[in-house]
């Protein structure tokens, strides 16, 4: 199966105290099309460049998709958070064979406890949910007309219902196939490292990784990357797409917005603008 990511959410997650998403939808712009990939009839960036001056607030963001992915695979890390009522929110918009779906969920910080979590198809004209988990006072409770003949007696406050899905055997039924490609994306799909891999259909995260890592990366056909850098020498649109390119600044909340929110001329110097500040929010 051919599984791509088109976007995520996180929030209320360290510095990042309102939902922020990231989306790897291509526009109509017309520059680079060997950076869109198509799976289906969804055209999708293979890179997003997300520049900040605050290495800070990018290890957040590092920080938080580790910590979703961990969670979702019932491997909660053992991180200390400050006491907060309210609970992180992670969400990833991912394309299976051309279908659209919604996974996410909302973790307690302070206790690792799954207060919420979702699945949810996405048609052309309308959302189904497929299942939705709820916490009721230490209850667990599932809504669910596609999986509501499984029993959830081992489910317990810190597993996944997406990672209990995907231990049945139950090949017969028509959304376990898609439950084990989400499980099998977040177990070995989302790769952080610092070395160029060449399988295809991952997401691969890099960190503030060295200019020549950049252009090896650039150069790449498979897969979707994501990079964190500082790293202004890339702000051309002779390099990048406009979609590609985000930033990740801090005013009283922390921001992560794309270029695309400003108008923006083939003549412009984008690596000259950032620096003088025209793109801060």
């Amino acid at each position: 199966m051919t599984t791509s990511i088109k976007g995520f959410t996180v929030g209320y997650y360290k510095s990042i105290t309102k939902p922020q998403s990231l989306s790897f939808m291509a526009t109509s712009d017309n520059h680079h099309p060997s950076h869109v990939l198509t799976n289906g009839v969804h055209q999708l960036l293979k890179y997003a460049f997300i520049f900040s001056r605050d290495r800070n607030l990018t290890s957040d963001l590092l920080s938080a998709i580790r910590f979703s992915r961990h969670c979702i695979v019932s491997d909660p890390l053992l991180l200390k958070f400050p006491n907060t009522n309210t609970p992180a929110v992670f969400q990833y918009d991912l394309i299976i064979d051309n279908q659209e779906y919604l996974y996410g969920l909302e973790v307690s910080l302070t206790t690792h406890i799954i207060q919420n979590e979702w699945l949810t198809r996405v048609d052309h004209d309308h959302e189904c949910d497929l299942f939705n988990r709820t916490n009721d006072h230490g209850i667990i409770h599932i809504e669910s007309n596609a999986f509501q003949n499984y029993a959830c007696k081992n489910l317990n406050h810190h597993k996944t219902f997406l990672s209990y899905l995907a231990e049945r055997k139950d090949a017969d039924h028509p959304y376990m196939v898609i439950i084990h490609e989400l499980m099998h994306f977040f177990e070995n799909g989302m790769i952080f490292d610092t070395v160029i891999d060449q399988s295809s259909h991952k997401l691969i995260i890099l960190d503030h990784p060295d200019p020549l890592l950049i252009q090896k990366v650039l150069a790449q056909q498979l897969g979707q990357w994501l990079v964190l850098t500082k790293q202004t020498s890339f702000l051309h649109l002779d390099i990048l797409r406009q979609d590609e390119i985000w930033f990740c600044e801090r005013s009283r909340n922390v921001k992560l917005y794309s270029l695309n929110k400003f108008r923006i001329h083939d003549h412009d110097d984008i690596q000259k603008d950032y620096i003088i500040g025209r793109y801060h929010l």
